[in-house]
């Protein structure tokens, strides 16, 4: 029968009474298979069947199962059941969203299916077989590994979550020290560029100093040049007259002329200087 994807699932006694007493016992198993295989695919499997608690009342007990189960795109449930240790006969009731469906059972096993193309999920009442089906401490055993598998599962779903945490960490120190590189390959690019900036102020500077220093020897050799131009300055004024410049045989010329005629007055003093003592004397003698 189909019951939906969600019911609650009850059986009265006498089986609340006996799973109670201890007389009766049961394994719930269930078959999950991943829809694809593939790398760090880690499934946290819902349990299918749920046991809750026991109603019981004065006047009787039911033994109640929360089913539920919700379609994934990682895997599919192929089964599930509810095994007891021995048969049972008993009043069950399934109560889902909208309705309610009831009667009695005879069964060793309640089984779960799925139908994907319905999307829902069919209980069958199937009675124990001798040969195919496998004991309850099979099943136990399926249930004590799947137990033990969701458990590593859960664990590793752990891991993986502080995995992300600690990549998570890792990713926010990369940005930074990618941030950071490129904030230094910021840096460097302006050092290079002031580094090229001072190596043009050094070549400027030297080509200043070289034209100081130019301008330095061209300021000594103009005031040696004005101080010789000065002697030349007095030497041609000598040699200046109305006519220019005489050249210095002319003005060598011009000198002895000048010598000669100087020697003539001297003489014509000396002559007159001599007429003059000569008269002197004459005076004294008379």
């Amino acid at each position: 029968m189909y019951i939906g994807n969600e019911c609650i699932l009850t059986f009265e006694d006498p089986v609340c009474e006996s799973f109670l007493k201890g007389d009766l016992k049961f394994e719930i198993v269930q078959s999950i298979e991943p829809v694809e295989s593939r790398p760090n695919l880690f499934i946290q499997i819902p349990s299918v069947i749920q046991c809750i608690n026991p109603s019981v009342n004065s006047e009787s007990g039911k033994l109640k199962f929360s089913v539920q189960y919700k379609p994934s795109e990682l895997y599919v449930l192929k089964s599930a059941s509810i095994i007891f240790d021995r048969p049972i006969e008993t009043y069950y009731e399934i109560r889902g969203r909208e309705n309610v469906s009831n009667g009695s059972c005879s069964c060793s096993e309640v089984k779960l299916g799925y139908d994907s193309s319905l999307d829902m999920l069919y209980l069958n009442f199937e009675e124990k077989k001798a040969v195919d089906s496998p004991d309850i401490s099979e099943y136990a055993l399926v249930s004590e590994t799947n137990r033990l598998l969701e458990l590593e599962v859960s664990n590793m779903e752990k891991m993986i979550s502080e995995l992300q945490r600690e990549n998570n960490e890792l990713l926010l120190k990369k940005e930074e020290l990618e941030k950071r590189s490129e904030n230094i390959k910021s840096e460097i690019e302006d050092l290079r560029t002031l580094k090229e900036d001072v190596s043009s102020l050094e070549i400027k500077k030297y080509k200043l100093s070289e034209d100081i220093r130019q301008n330095t020897e061209n300021s000594e050799n103009t005031d040696n040049l004005r101080e010789q131009l000065a002697y030349f300055n007095d030497i041609l004024r000598y040699y200046k007259s109305d006519d220019g410049y005489d050249t210095i045989s002319e003005r060598l010329e011009s000198i002895r002329n000048e010598i000669d005629e100087i020697a003539l007055h001297i003489s014509q003093l000396a002559e007159k200087r001599s007429v003059v003592i000569s008269l002197i004397d004459d005076e004294l003698n008379i």
